[in-house]
């Protein structure tokens, strides 16, 4: 029996805390560093931030490299993951300020995506298919049903963090991509394709919608 899956605490006050501090165009928050349960983090001051994790730990935040006998990462450098997050310094397209950014983690996408793999390719459909045709219908949606499942996870994720527009279009893609190998050669007709396909949560939302 496999496990169900824990939800992610994404309403935690620490991702809204966050979020306020690195939403300012003039933060200046360069460096950072986790440190692991159990050490002690340091004070709080003008220029330094400290955060509890929901996985445990801190995330220490400052504008100075070094922090009593610490030294932090240069976020330009080396970009922080945080759980699904990632925390870079930089310019973006439409924004050329350099600043912290509190991104949803491209890396933690593609493993989304490595699960979504899984999952088609774990996916096995009634042996007598004609005889069971509703019985295949039913097992398609089911099939939608898991990959939107993981969709809603990254839109979750993208409520608190900033989701690139690419990161956003290649799951899209990728999402189209494992279905229409799922269902190719399945005989439907095309109005059940598109009623399948219909039915398909996106990140990226089409232009009117």
């Amino acid at each position: 029996m496999s496990r169900a899956r824990v939800p992610y605490p994404w309403e935690s006050p620490t991702w809204e805390a966050l979020r306020r501090a690195l939403a300012h165009p003039g933060n200046r928050y360069r460096y950072g560093l986790l440190l692991p349960p159990g050490e002690l983090p340091p004070q709080e001051r003008e220029g330094l931030r400290v955060f509890p994790l929901p996985e445990g730990g801190w995330l220490v935040l400052s504008r100075e490299v070094r922090v009593g006998n610490l030294e932090l990462q240069d976020l330009a450098q080396r970009p922080l993951r945080v759980g699904p997050f990632l925390l870079t310094w930089g310019g973006m397209k439409r924004d050329k300020t350099r600043r912290a950014r509190f991104l949803v983690s491209p890396a933690w996408v593609r493993e989304k995506q490595k699960e979504l793999e899984r999952l088609v390719g774990s996916f096995r459909w009634p042996h007598d298919r004609k005889r069971v045709w509703v019985l295949v219908l039913a097992e398609a949606r089911r099939l939608v049903g898991r990959v939107n499942a993981l969709t809603r996870e990254i839109r979750e994720a993208s409520k608190v963090g900033f989701l690139p527009p690419s990161t956003a279009n290649r799951w899209d893609k990728a999402v189209r991509r494992a279905l229409r190998k799922a269902l190719t050669g399945l005989g439907l007709t095309r109005g059940e394709i598109s009623e399948l396909t219909g039915s398909v949560v996106r990140l990226k939302q089409r232009r009117g919608e």
